[in-house]
């Protein structure tokens, strides 16, 4: 589906929410590098809320969802207000910092701002999210004993390596990269060629003989804690006055 297509149905859904968009970015295995023939399309947007709707007693809504199917293919849309994505941005959340990074289908002034903003506020924070996704995805697909996911698809495997390898590659460059593809110019994993190939095949595929993934998510849990420990990020971000300013001026702006 091409990208001005996708971005027209945020714009869309966003305006029947009542809201301005601040960035619209497309997120799931077609920015993680591995979209399979049949994978759905997940869309990510932050958006700004009209500052008179603060000024009543019911709180405003975070965060919009809706799922739709287009053309056959399922879309999946989240929205979070601009407060909610500044908050998680302290808390270097690697949705957020990789949904603020990627390619932004609806440009603004304010996601230019953030841009900067989300720079400044790498920090060494980056390592929980991306840690404990890559051990809670391992845990329950891989590792578990439940009958449900006793066949190991090559679409977990490759969330747990990417989120391992992303978590790295920030703790030690102070860059997010969200593509495995990209990313595995710096670790050159062989096993990771292999399981990209094949689940452009399909959503579905299985992994068989699984040994030289297991082995990469080994190594990588171990780099991960190393990389940590001797990061030269700072503890937290430092700009979180900046980063409150930014919101006071686009409250102001969108009074």
């Amino acid at each position: 589906m091409k990208k001005e297509k996708l971005k027209n149905i945020a714009l869309k859904f966003l305006k029947e929410k009542g809201v301005k968009p601040i960035y619209i970015c497309i997120s799931g295995a077609h920015l993680y590098g591995f979209p399979s023939v049949d994978s759905d399309y997940d869309i990510r947007c932050c958006h700004v809320s009209d500052t008179k709707d603060f000024f009543h007693l019911k709180k405003i809504k975070e965060t919009f969802e809706k799922t739709l199917i287009v053309d056959g293919v399922e879309v999946d849309i989240v929205s979070h207000e601009i407060e909610k994505v500044l908050n998680l941005l302290i808390k270097n959340n690697s949705n957020i910092l990789e949904n603020i990074f990627s390619e932004n289908l609806h440009p603004t002034i304010e996601h230019k701002q953030l841009l900067k903003l989300a720079k400044k506020a790498i920090s060494k924070q980056v390592y929980f999210p991306y840690h404990g996704m890559a051990k809670q995805n391992y845990k329950k697909f891989i590792e578990s004993l439940n009958p449900v996911y006793k066949k190991k698809s090559v679409k977990k495997y490759l969330y747990v390596l990417r989120s391992y390898m992303a978590g790295i590659y920030a703790l030690k460059t102070g860059e997010i990269q969200p593509n495995i593809t990209k990313l595995n110019k710096y670790f050159k994993l062989s096993v990771i060629d292999k399981l990209v190939r094949l689940k452009r095949e399909t959503e579905t595929k299985e992994v068989k003989g699984s040994e030289q993934a297991e082995f990469a998510i080994a190594r990588l849990a171990a780099e991960i804690e190393t990389a940590f420990e001797q990061s030269k990020l700072p503890e937290k971000p430092k700009n979180i006055e900046d980063i409150d300013k930014f919101m006071y001026k686009v409250r102001l702006k969108y009074i």
